[in-house]
């Protein structure tokens, strides 16, 4: 199966947007596609309730916000391991 490219910044995946009779054929269909692709999905939000919900919105597992590492320039000298080669 090729992996779907959206044309001109527009998805139009045959499963974006699609009303499925129950949430785990759903469920099912996107985490085919996903793994096909080479990602993993996660749970957002649940609505109108999570005990029995009737929309679910996926993301990416690996969304979020960008998280810094500090970096060895960023220690303080006294801080750093006296063991360390780096200047």
């Amino acid at each position: 199966m090729d992996l779907f490219q959206p044309q001109n910044g527009v998805n139009n995946h045959p499963l974006i947007g699609k009303a499925f009779q129950d949430l785990e054929e759903g469920e099912k269909q996107l985490r085919k596609v996903a793994q096909e692709a080479g990602y993993g999905l996660k749970v957002l939000d649940k609505r109108p309730n999570p005990i029995d919900p009737q929309r679910v919105i996926y993301a990416c597992l690996k969304a979020g916000k960008y998280r810094e590492s500090k970096s060895i320039k960023d220690t303080h000298e006294k801080k750093r391991r006296k063991t360390s080669r780096r200047p």
